[in-house]
């Protein structure tokens, strides 16, 4: 059985974040950086990583290790810190890429607008913003692991529940959050690209 530790993220950890960021976000992902290729948009998510009050900061991140290396990420928060995260997003994307950020709204004007309105979380939700493992880790409950840590973090801050989006095509990681007790809670498109919105209601444990 694979030994996982689980700790917060920390500065080293971006280029591995970055990479699993990425494959996570696919084309939403690429279009932050500008669509100008897979290494420009990891360098992007590098820098959200080590910036705070970003979406993916490694400030709201768990990183879980198998022999001592990082093997999977899992970004997360209340759904009430989410308006001033967008906020901070945007005024590091402005800082990494300066007015070509501008360029690219201008560029995708109905990109950005369906980004900017997704029904990602319900109020009192814990959002999973991202969750994703590297390909040669899968299959040794590092996912469902960092599911169980997010769900104690989440009852500790009073969550009603987890809430994540994920790709109506990605078979195994539906999987994973069904057996984690997820249902679905609706989809949309967005680039092409069919995503559902799950859930999970939490039970507040009784104080000792």
């Amino acid at each position: 059985m694979t030994e996982i530790e689980i700790r917060d993220g920390r500065p080293e950890d971006a280029p591995v974040a970055a990479l699993l960021i990425r494959e996570a976000g696919d084309r939403l992902m690429d279009f932050l950086a500008g669509f100008r290729g897979r290494a420009a948009t990891e360098e992007v998510l590098e820098g959200l990583w080590n910036l705070p009050g970003t979406r993916f900061s490694r400030e709201a991140a768990r990183v879980a290790l198998t022999d001592g290396e990082p093997a999977g990420i899992l970004v997360g928060y209340p759904r009430e810190a989410m308006a001033g995260l967008d906020l901070g997003t945007g005024r590091a994307l402005l800082g990494l890429r300066g007015l070509a950020l501008a360029a690219g709204v201008l560029r995708h004007p109905v990109l950005t607008w369906r980004m900017s309105t997704l029904p990602e979380a319900e109020p009192g939700d814990w959002y999973i913003c991202v969750l994703a493992t590297r390909e040669a880790c899968r299959g040794r409950g590092i996912g469902a692991a960092l599911l169980s840590d997010a769900e104690s973090r989440a009852r500790r801050h009073g969550a009603a529940a987890l809430s994540l989006m994920v790709s109506e095509g990605n078979a195994p990681a539906r999987s994973l959050y069904v057996k984690f007790g997820f249902e679905e809670r609706g989809r949309f498109t967005v680039a092409g690209r069919t995503s559902l919105r799950m859930g999970k209601a939490l039970e507040m444990l009784e104080p000792r």
